[in-house]
């Protein structure tokens, strides 16, 4: 198996995850240019120091046989039993087509909860089954609220520039994915403080 899972990441503990590099895939669609995360994103962050090669591996994998990329986490996810797994700790969804293979695995396992955050609000998630949880990423001055795509909003929470625009009934989240689960579970807005 080339591509690489991680069970290792502090905050979500026990859930899995796959991941790609930011520099590859967080550049160079609609808006980016407003975004301001780039500068300040705590994956860009982890790529450098610990997860370029993994993430580095998934991305040319992906690039060279998407197929096998997708057929490989799937079979991983299988193999493993997993309840639950995350897409993207690090790195963002490339394309359209890749957003559907997301779905089909997630269709084709609804015994397991699959979890993404995007700021690809540009994308068509309405195929998405009950098991795959999309949260559209919202950071200050940045992200359009629209509420008519159905799906709920991952809110940045900086301390020193708060966006107004959070809702007073979305989720905060206390950074333990595996004893919260929140947001495997219910389709409500969340807020993440910046780290």
């Amino acid at each position: 198996m080339l591509v690489r899972i991680s069970t290792q990441n502090r905050k979500m503990v026990n859930v899995p995850s796959v991941s790609l590099p930011p520099n590859r895939t967080c550049i160079g669609f609609a808006g980016y240019d407003a975004m301001p995360c780039w500068e300040e994103c705590y994956a860009n962050k982890s790529y450098l120091r610990t997860a370029r090669d993994s993430w580095t591996i998934n991305w040319l994998v992906w690039k060279d046989d998407s197929g096998r990329y997708f057929r490989e986490i799937q079979t991983w996810i299988e193999a493993h039993e997993c309840h639950r797994f995350r897409w993207h700790v690090g790195g963002e969804i490339p394309n359209q087509s890749y957003a559907d293979q997301m779905v089909r695995i997630a269709t084709e396992l609804p015994w397991c909860q699959f979890l993404t955050f995007t700021k690809r609000h540009d994308l068509d998630y309405s195929n998405r089954t009950e098991n795959m949880h999309v949260f559209l990423s919202m950071w200050p001055e940045w992200g359009e609220v629209d509420r008519g795509l159905g799906l709920p909003y991952a809110w940045l929470l900086d301390p020193e520039n708060v966006d107004t625009r959070i809702p007073s009934k979305a989720k905060q989240c206390k950074g333990k994915c595996d004893a919260c689960l929140h947001c495997f579970t219910r389709n409500n807005d969340v807020v993440l403080t910046k780290h």
